[in-house]
């Protein structure tokens, strides 16, 4: 009886996995998750959509020949690595931490690989995949800059007062601007990339308004990285004239600026400057615990006394290496140098520099702030660990498809 009964089971989860695949549900459930960073206005809600919509399925249709997959890919093994000993640091960390400390950190890293591992299984699965991944993250930020900028404009002066977001994500403006300024990136490559009108026509809409967007945010890291990665991606595709129409909007902007008292003076005096003292503030924390750092639950803020608040470091290296010591920073360099790699492999084989142009954004924007690399869902899933897990999607596929015999 025990026999037959698991059988059944066994046959009701087949028949359930079997139906999942076929209709592509952990697809759409994953992308709507995606579109929650700019439109949902509570991160429980969005988290506990993440719990149901995505680690259930995703757990549900589970097999071992991905399991090995990932196991394979450098990439996750190094995510893997460097997402551990981060976990493990909590125990070092010269602070009394609650059972609940502990409970949450091993929650986010187990939500954090489920993301990691479906971003990949989906990339792997198909190139199309990623395609529809920046046109529904695309259409999502578009709608979501303009309804932030009517509602917050409808009763601030426009357009001196800075733009800060209404939904749950979006409210530090510096960090709305690395989330729109990622998405601009996405929408310009297929600007350049795609072969039909009515697709230039949408990514044109999109990335215009998420310009604008950047620039009433006032944010100058991501505003600068924006502009780097779009006269990159310009020269990459060979469009002199984009080239020149960037530049020419850039002197006019400039300009600009300068009437508003936000120009390069302004750029130095409240924002180059102070970071240069929380820079200096960081590298005392990281002297006082070089090797291992001081862990993860750690205070490393710095106080300004000018403005009595304190701040982080806004630099993620430094971050890191506060937390982790030198093993840390060393981890998160390897990291971001295999990705490097892997993205510069891509380029060469396929012509497409879209994993360039993302890596060269988030090495800029890193280098101005920071964001949290283990934790709950944030910043640092999508302009992070997403596309390093799309990369190694992208690995797997060219493995498996390397493995079947040609005809």
């Amino acid at each position: 009886m025990n026999q037959e009964f698991n059988q059944n089971i066994s046959s009701i989860v087949h028949t359930i996995r079997y139906k999942l695949q076929q209709t592509e549900f952990l697809r759409y459930t994953y992308l709507i998750f995606l579109a929650g960073f700019f439109f949902s206005p509570d991160d429980h809600l969005h988290r506990n959509y993440y719990y149901l919509f995505v680690i259930v399925p995703f757990l549900i249709g589970l097999d071992s020949s991905f399991i090995r997959n990932c196991i394979r890919s450098t990439l996750f093994q190094l995510s893997i690595l460097f997402l551990l000993y981060f976990w493990a640091s909590m125990f070092w960390t010269d602070t009394n931490l609650s059972s609940e400390n502990y409970y949450d950190l091993s929650r986010y890293l187990l939500m954090l690989v489920i993301f990691l591992m479906v971003t990949m299984m989906l990339s792997s699965i198909s190139e199309e995949n990623f395609d529809k991944m920046k046109f529904w993250l695309c259409s999502a930020a578009c709608i979501s800059a303009i309804v932030m900028v009517l509602i917050f404009y409808d009763s601030k002066n426009f357009p001196r007062v800075r733009l800060i977001g209404y939904f749950e994500y979006t409210q530090n403006p510096n960090q709305a601007s690395m989330y729109f300024g990622f998405i601009g990136i996405l929408a310009f490559h297929s600007i350049l990339c795609s072969k039909y009108a009515w697709h230039k026509i949408f990514y044109w809409f999109v990335y215009l308004t998420l310009f604008v967007y950047i620039l009433l945010s006032q944010s100058r890291g991501p505003l600068l990285a924006f502009i780097i990665v779009l006269v990159m991606e310009s020269i990459f595709a060979k469009n002199w004239k984009m080239i020149a129409l960037f530049l020419t909007l850039l002197i006019v902007f400039m300009v600009f600026l300068e009437f508003y008292d936000l120009g390069i003076r302004s750029f130095y005096e409240r924002g180059l400057s102070y970071r240069l003292i929380l820079w200096k503030g960081a590298i005392r924390h990281i002297s006082e615990a070089p090797l291992f750092g001081k862990g993860w639950f750690a205070n490393v803020n710095i106080l300004l006394i000018e403005e009595n608040i304190w701040r982080s470091a806004h630099n993620l290296l430094l971050l890191v290496c506060a937390k982790g010591g030198v093993i840390g920073g060393g981890l998160l360099l390897l990291l971001i140098l295999t990705t490097f790699m892997h993205s510069y492999k891509y380029f060469v084989d396929s012509g497409n520099w879209i994993f360039i142009s993302i890596f060269v954004y988030f090495i800029i924007c890193m280098t101005f702030d920071y964001t949290h690399i283990l934790h709950k869902p944030n910043l640092g899933w999508i302009i992070f660990w997403m596309p390093i897990a799309l990369i190694a999607g992208e690995e797997i596929r060219l493995k498996n498809l390397a493995l079947i015999p040609p005809k």
